[in-house]
């Protein structure tokens, strides 16, 4: 562009060089022409014409010498300007074909845009043109423009990456510069952004570094998209076991997996925009034909794509000593069960006189005998319960019943070791029956085992309420005590087997710490849930709810079998 400027000015100082020798010579000829007319001798008239003609003649040449070369001047300088515009639209061209441009005016007004900006976001130009870019960013976005306002304004040049949302809804990353233009006496006019799309750039790096990481992982490893379903990565573990080719599974769907871990995958893609980024899920499942724990988190990439991944971890050496531990557990509690009863029976026809009077001595032993022998059989009836929850082999006889009249019962039940602890039971249930389906016998396990605890924990002197009412489409029994209350620290795992709410029982005998996982797996088999609020120091109200009037009486696996 620089050469031809040159030339043109070149072209242009010759032009006024022969215009101005022409004119020179031409007014130098006219006045000459006068001088001599006035000043020559007549009989010298006609020489003095031939030479005037010849002057005439030499600037009528010069003069279209100069008007040839003006002319090829003009050409040479339209051809120039056409070369300027060529340069001028290959540039543009260049620019619009890798780079996304937009104009705003200084307040940040929308003043054009061009076809590679429209093409990659799938805006309309008419939509686009008139709005504010702050709008265009949206509230994400926000602080950037007004960094990129300030900076403009002030004359500088602005480099960055700006998060867009598309057309269609999904997020663009633009690697942008921003350059203002100003004028003198006006101030900033408007400021042109080039911008790149390296959403796709910044999204495969991001998965490279998480692949990296996964491959590293001893367990089975599934990166999949929550959008299509289609497999992006799988780890060597992975494909050893269902052996796939390396590579081969990029083809390939969520349909491909081996049920039921497939289906479970299926599940978790459908649900789409619902799922939550933040949460982890676990659950037991089956990959050809082995026993596997999933742990799936869900992921968002750099465009705000879900997927998650999903690692499979073998349980199968687990469950196999699970189950032996369970067996074990289940013949040793039947094993002892028996010869405890018959020494219960013996002692109780012996504390009874059937073998006659006894020394008080004696008989003293013998109440011990028996209160320590009531203790171990309840341990190995609540062993014995455990195992048949975790096994799945507790049996349910479910029918309907009035809640009241249990709640009565368990009192009844329950009123003599209340007393012993110097505690009263008190309920409040409504005057209309409470409904529900389930297994007496069952729920009585769990009316008595939380009014004991409740007994237990309650200071001498103090009273037990026992509440029952509807609550919603469900039944709420609740049993509150006025005990030492349970510490934060002890709440997480108060449900789970041996676990007890520690050292506030103010020298109360301690449990075994079974009869809350028992009490959890009864209530939700019965499709109910148990809870507890508790403040130190002034007691503790566990709680469950039933669904009232429940139909399912179909047997179902303990939460138990499945946390196993």
């Amino acid at each position: 562009m620089q050469v031809l400027g040159n030339a043109g000015w070149q072209m242009k100082s010759s032009l006024r060089v022969y215009w101005l020798l022409g004119g020179t010579m031409f007014v130098t000829a006219a006045m000459s022409s006068i001088i001599f007319l006035r000043l020559a001798p007549v009989s010298n008239l006609g020489t003095l014409w031939v030479i005037y003609a010849a002057h005439w003649l030499l600037i009528l040449g010069l003069l279209i010498v100069a008007f040839r070369r003006g002319s090829e001047a003009m050409r040479l300088r339209e051809h120039l300007l056409k070369s300027q515009q060529a340069e001028l639209a290959f540039r543009e061209k260049a620019i619009n074909e890798h780079a996304m441009i937009l104009t705003t005016d200084a307040d940040g007004k929308i003043l054009s845009v061009n076809e590679n900006f429209i093409d990659t976001l799938g805006y309309r130009a008419t939509g686009l043109l008139g709005a504010n870019l702050r709008h265009f960013l949206g509230v994400a976005d926000s602080a950037t423009y007004e960094v990129i306002a300030g900076q403009t304004n002030s004359g500088d040049v602005w480099s960055g990456d700006l998060d867009v949302l598309s057309a269609n809804g999904k997020l663009r990353i633009l690697r942008t510069t921003a350059v203002p233009l100003f004028s003198k006496g006006i101030g900033h006019l408007k400021t042109m952004y080039f911008c790149n799309d390296v959403t796709k750039q910044r999204s495969s790096e991001q998965e490279r570094q998480l692949t990296r990481c996964l491959q590293l992982l001893p367990e089975d490893v599934y990166l999949v998209d929550m959008d299509s379903g289609e497999i992006l990565f799988m780890n060597d573990a992975a494909l050893r076991r269902l052996r796939w080719p390396e590579g081969e599974y990029r083809t390939y769907g969520a349909d491909r997996l081996p049920e039921p871990f497939g289906a479970a995958i299926r599940d978790l893609c459908a649900q789409g925009t619902q799922a939550d980024a933040s949460e982890t899920l676990q659950f037991l499942t089956e990959c050809n034909g082995v026993a596997m724990e999933a742990n799936v988190q869900i992921i968002e990439t750099v465009d705000r794509q879900k997927r998650f991944v999903a690692v499979l971890r073998d349980i199968s050496q687990r469950m196999e000593a699970e189950a032996t531990r369970r067996n074990f557990m289940s013949m040793m509690t039947h094993e002892l069960r028996t010869p405890l009863t018959s020494i219960k029976g013996a002692v109780q026809l012996l504390t009874a006189g059937t073998a006659g009077p006894l020394e008080p001595g004696v008989m003293s032993l013998l109440r011990i005998a028996e209160n320590n022998g009531e203790r171990l059989l309840g341990l190995v009836n609540d062993i014995l319960d455990l195992s048949k929850l975790e096994a799945g082999k507790m049996e349910f006889t479910m029918g309907r019943m009035d809640l009241r009249a249990l709640i009565d019962e368990a009192i009844e039940s329950d009123a003599g070791y209340a007393t012993g602890l110097g505690v009263t039971l008190r309920c409040k249930s409504p005057e209309t029956p409470l409904w529900v389906t389930g297994d007496k016998g069952r729920l009585l396990q769990v009316l008595t085992n939380l009014m004991s605890n409740a007994a237990k924990f309650s200071e001498t002197g103090s009273r037990v309420e026992i509440t029952a009412r509807p609550n919603g489409d469900m039944i709420r029994v609740a049993i509150s005590d006025r005990g030492p209350g349970i510490p934060e620290a002890a709440r997480a795992g108060l449900f789970e087997p041996f676990k007890q709410a520690g050292a506030q029982d103010k020298g109360r005998i301690k449990g075994t710490g079974l009869g809350l996982t028992i009490v959890k797996a009864i209530v939700e088999h019965h499709d109910g849930r148990v809870d507890f609020v508790s403040e130190l120091g002034k007691g503790t109200t566990f709680y469950f709810d039933l669904p009232q009037r429940a139909q399912s009486t179909k047997p179902r696996q303990s939460a138990l079998d499945h946390a196993a």
